[in-house]
């Protein structure tokens, strides 16, 4: 072999190589994205989760419970408190 055609070999070496590190780094990436949106997901989802909860623990209480959207508010009763003063009458 010549040294055109080793010289022509080394480089496209360090081209496969690089470009391999290139594709690889991208899949990291694309991986370590999709891991971090799906913990954000479920964070969120648990967030929601643990918001109905207190709403509901603080509508069993028989009190109002105010509830803010925008600008609208709500107040929110247990429709079982309305039956329980009924059935009290």
């Amino acid at each position: 072999m010549d040294t055109t055609n080793k010289t022509i070999i080394v480089v496209l070496a360090v081209i496969i190589v690089l470009l391999a590190g290139y594709i690889g780094m991208q899949q990291y990436n694309a991986n370590k994205l999709a891991e971090q949106q799906q913990i954000l997901q479920q964070g969120a989802l648990f967030g929601y989760q643990q918001a109905v909860f207190q709403l509901l623990q603080e509508a069993a209480k028989c009190q109002p419970v105010p509830i803010t959207a925008n600008n609208l508010t709500l107040n929110v009763v247990a429709v079982e408190c309305f039956q329980q003063t009924q059935s009290n009458e």
